[in-house]
């Protein structure tokens, strides 16, 4: 847990608050560099424009922290241009925006023009953040991704006609949520959608996915062809209310050699019984024949109830996978040895966050980049330390976050009030302590035993003479919550 340091804390005490006018603002340039920069459209921030923080890119102004906010704007994040990482505070407060379509003007006039947000530098990543094109005449991308070792967390791509243009690359989503109609996840990159939402939206009858010819292939164990191309897993597709049942196919094929598989989905009713569809519908047209080479396949699909799903009407030229067929699936083979979830795995919540003498107080977690502070549920900071000021600050409630060395973010850590205060070191001295397995303590409320892990040990309302008999030897954290609310926190050895 931590230690507390008395003479630390009177010094750290004396500076804010002096400074304590200033900390009310919480100004970012007084922020240790948690986060390279930050984008915030009240003016708080470094930047009020994504694109503007994304044109200063260097190696030390590549990792954003964006506040929420609606950013109506058009980005283009090039080549030369890695490793970038935007994260958002929240996926439903930070929005970016954009209305273009293909031919609207002589700067978009297809359909990879039209893009809201276009990302063409590898190793990008992605929290937090809604990527939205309103626009609906024509094909109007939402995301378009050119890149390879990308990844998207907890995102939403919001869009009609061609919400996501996937083209090339090995690309990763997470928990993401995709709205569009026809053709709205489309493209030859190597796209895995796991445990992510598809929705196919209430304007027409569409198809889910239209892969391209797969740009990565892989030799198939006793010879053949693997087809790295759009993989949908674990997930979810429905359709938005009032969209008629049997309106949407899974995918039909943009071009040859095309691939696109739906794994352990649960799949609604919107989707048509055959389940596949030819690019065009007239045989003497260019691309009817494309199904004849595409790989289109499921495997342990449900309806939205759960049960199997029916495929005695899927098309011919589909394929139902056995459970073998699925090792090329995992996040290790499908790409290639790349591990998306470096970035995505976020670290855990920080333990004991308390008051201490107008400063927030946790924990260490292991291998931080370093801390976000909430307060209101707001993000108001960040800390590469275990402490945060909040000098001058009333009724209010504080949660911290981990980031992790890619930028993303933990769960939110319990609240904790600035009604509650600990008491000084000085006071609680010699009133918690444990002789002959037995830990005395003053009149209370409630007490808590924690191990040294920060785990949970025991709980105990209004004891004051605890037994510790079946507590294994060792150094625990008792917290002790006064009736009043005040709290007492003591390190003992047992």
């Amino acid at each position: 847990m931590y230690q507390k340091s008395q003479m630390g804390i009177k010094i750290l005490s004396k500076c804010f608050s002096g400074l304590a006018a200033m900390l009310i603002l919480f100004s970012v340039q007084a922020q240790t560099k948690v986060f390279d920069k930050i984008i915030a459209t009240d003016g708080s921030g470094d930047y009020v424009s994504i694109a503007t923080a994304i044109n200063m890119y260097s190696n030390s102004r590549k990792v954003f922290f964006i506040k929420n906010g609606t950013y109506n704007e058009k980005i283009f994040i090039d080549a030369i241009k890695t490793n970038i990482r935007l994260i958002g505070e929240s996926v439903s407060g930070v929005i970016i925006t954009y209305n273009d379509y293909a031919g609207k003007s002589s700067f978009s006039s297809s359909t990879a023009d039209s893009y809201t947000v276009r990302v063409e530098g590898n190793g990008f990543y992605a929290e937090n953040i809604t990527f939205q094109n309103t626009a609906t005449q024509a094909q109007a991308v939402a995301i378009y991704t050119k890149a390879d070792t990308i990844a998207f967390k907890n995102c939403r791509f919001y869009g009609y006609q061609d919400t996501h243009y996937a083209d090339n690359g090995r690309q990763y989503f997470l928990n993401c949520e995709t709205r569009g109609d026809v053709d709205f996840i489309f493209g030859n990159a190597a796209a895995m959608y796991d445990k992510s939402t598809i929705i196919s939206r209430n304007r027409k009858g569409g198809y889910v996915t239209a892969p391209s010819t797969t740009s990565l292939t892989s030799a198939k164990q006793g010879g053949g062809t693997d087809y790295h191309g759009i993989v949908i897993k674990n997930s979810i597709l429905r359709a938005e209310s009032g969209l008629a049942d049997n309106s949407c196919y899974l995918g039909r094929p943009w071009d040859t050699n095309a691939a696109s598989v739906f794994l352990n989905c649960k799949i609604g009713s919107h989707i048509k019984p055959e389940g596949w569809s030819v690019w065009t519908t007239d045989p003497l047209a260019q691309g009817y024949n494309n199904y004849t080479t595409a790989f289109f396949a499921e495997f342990n699909n449900t309806d939205s109830t759960g049960n199997p799903v029916n495929i005695a009407q899927r098309v011919s030229w589909s394929k139902q996978l056995t459970t073998g067929d699925t090792a090329l699936y995992n996040i290790h083979n499908y790409f290639l040895g790349w591990n998306p979830t470096l970035k995505t795995s976020a670290l855990p919540a920080p333990l004991n966050v308390h008051i201490q003498n107008d400063s927030l107080k946790w924990n260490t977690v292991a291998g931080v980049r370093g801390y976000a502070i909430l307060r209101n549920d707001s993000v108001i900071g960040f800390s590469t330390t275990t402490g945060f000021s909040i000098a001058g600050k009333l009724t209010q409630n504080y949660r911290v976050k981990s980031v992790n060395p890619y930028g993303a973010l933990s769960a939110a850590s319990l609240a904790v009030s600035t009604n509650i205060r600990v008491i000084d070191e000085t006071s609680i001295k010699g009133q918690i302590y444990s002789s002959n397995d037995v830990l005395y303590v003053p009149e209370n409320e409630k007490t808590e035993i924690y191990n040294i892990t920060g785990a949970l040990v025991k709980t105990i309302y209004f004891g004051r003479n605890i037994s510790l008999s079946v507590i294994p030897k060792g150094i625990y954290i008792v917290r002790v919550t006064y009736k009043n609310g005040n709290i007492l926190i003591r390190k003992i050895l047992k």
